[in-house]
């Protein structure tokens, strides 16, 4: 009986301390595009809810060109503006898309912010 209970023990600490590894590694998720232009730009739908940005990092090429179309869907103050790597400050109207020509670093990664600097989210360079 002893064993059967360690074992258990075992098993049920091994799985967890796996599940812990993984949570621990970054997880870029692929960029959804809601359409590529006539031009070959990249269309990156964005929703800012009470969550923050989803997705929060948008993959692309280095130095590619994207147009981030984004949506507020929280009515809060702190997604009102989106500040960009370059500084450009946003507006986020509430439940109106709002089309952002931006280019992909040329390597890692730039971040972009709300207005408060509470949610964030960013441009990954990935050959």
């Amino acid at each position: 009986m002893r064993v059967a209970i360690l074992v258990a023990c075992a098993v049920a600490i091994a799985a967890s301390a796996c599940k812990h590894d993984d949570e621990a590694k970054p997880k870029v998720a692929p960029t959804s595009v809601v359409k590529v232009g006539s031009d070959g730009v990249r269309h990156v739908a964005i929703a800012a809810t009470k969550d923050g940005y989803v997705p929060d990092h948008i993959v692309g090429k280095p130095n590619e060109k994207l147009v981030l179309e984004v949506t507020r869907t929280h009515d809060g103050d702190c997604l009102e503006h989106l500040i960009l790597p370059d500084k450009r400050d946003i507006e986020l109207p509430y439940k109106k898309m709002v089309e952002i020509p931006v280019t992909v670093p040329a390597s890692g990664e730039s971040t972009f912010v709300c207005g408060m600097d509470m949610w964030h989210g960013a441009l990954v360079a990935q050959p």
